[in-house]
């Protein structure tokens, strides 16, 4: 699980660089200390750089997820940060409000300082009607799987029959989760996965018994092999369940004190028998257009997740499809 400051900090990085796309933001930056003759260095959170040397332009962002506001004596040390490293300006986001002895500093600094908050908001209030939101948890299963067939088509003859035996005994060993499969190499699948792709994502399936062919046709089929890739045509059956599971999901607006609201994030979470799952979508709003240029998810091992846009509908659809956890071939 990502601890919640470093996901937050992960979130602002990514807010940060939906409102500025031709900056260079980063997470988790080791500055120099200008002023230090043994080298000193600080850490910022994240920083943003805009411009090119000798024009550049450094703002770092401190983010602090506790369930208290900022205090004066932790603002004062943010900025004291901002002379050290040289930056020109300095974002602080909270979850939040500011007390007021921070933003009078915050305001005589001009435009170094900024102060944002992210901050929940009721139903009522939420702006976001450009598309329906329907966030949907399908947990696929595939308890049974087996091969039914299998060829290497280029290992065929006596020259071959080394590789080909070394091959088989790796097949025979391979369990459903193994990254051993491909369409492209060097990009790299396991067999559940595959598995999954054919199970349909629009209703609950009950058990269900189907059989792919792959390799027989284009697109080529690949195994890897000790480190070799081999042409396989491979016939799997294998059983799936399906449950889709309709999930709640809340909205946080990104508030800069005295310009408003700068972005949004819908965020969704689901416990799901494999763990939690959490996404956060920052949404931009640029003139008449809304703007999505990135998604943070967390998941468990061995969980795969898929980002649907639905045409026509105009509804929003995230999937998360969880692989069995186990399982031989």
């Amino acid at each position: 699980m990502v601890n919640k400051g470093i996901f937050l900090e992960q979130l602002v990085r990514l807010i940060e660089q939906s409102i500025a796309p031709d900056a260079v933001v980063e997470q988790n930056v080791v500055l120099p200390v200008l002023s230090s003759n043994s080298g000193a260095k600080a850490q910022c959170d994240v920083v943003i750089r805009t411009g090119r040397s000798p024009r550049e332009t450094i703002t770092i962002v401190e983010v602090q997820d506790r369930q208290s506001p900022v205090d004066i004596n932790t603002f004062r040390g943010w900025q004291e940060k901002l002379k050290d490293v040289g930056a020109q300006h300095l974002y602080c986001v909270s979850r939040h409000p500011f007390p007021e002895s921070i933003r009078e500093k915050a305001a005589l600094s001009g435009n170094t300082v900024k102060l944002i908050t992210l901050t929940k908001l009721d139903a009522d209030a939420i702006p976001l009607n450009f598309f329906e939101r329907l966030f949907l948890y399908q947990d696929v299963d595939i308890p049974y799987a087996r091969k039914k067939s299998f060829r290497f088509p280029s290992l065929q003859g006596d020259n071959h029959k080394e590789k080909r035996e070394r091959a088989i005994r790796e097949l025979a060993e391979l369990k459903t989760n193994d990254l051993k499969f491909s369409f492209c190499p060097p990009q790299l699948l396991a067999l559940s996965t595959i598995c999954i792709n054919q199970v349909s994502a629009e209703a609950d399936l009950s058990p269900e018994m189907k059989s792919i062919h792959l390799g027989f046709d284009r697109p080529f089929f690949f195994f890897l092999s000790t480190g070799e890739w081999m042409l396989i045509q491979l016939e799997v059956e294998f059983t799936s369940v399906s449950k889709l599971t309709k999930i709640p999901h809340s909205i946080l607006s990104y508030d800069q004190l005295e310009d408003g609201t700068l972005a949004w994030v819908v965020e969704c979470f689901y416990q799901s028998q494999w763990g939690p799952v959490w996404t956060k979508m920052p949404v931009i709003r640029s003139g008449d257009e809304w703007i999505i240029s990135g998604m943070l998810v967390n998941i468990p091992e061995n969980m795969q997740f898929n980002f649907h846009l639905e045409k026509g509908t105009r509804q929003k659809i995230e999937r998360w499809k969880a692989v069995s956890k186990d399982g031989s071939l």
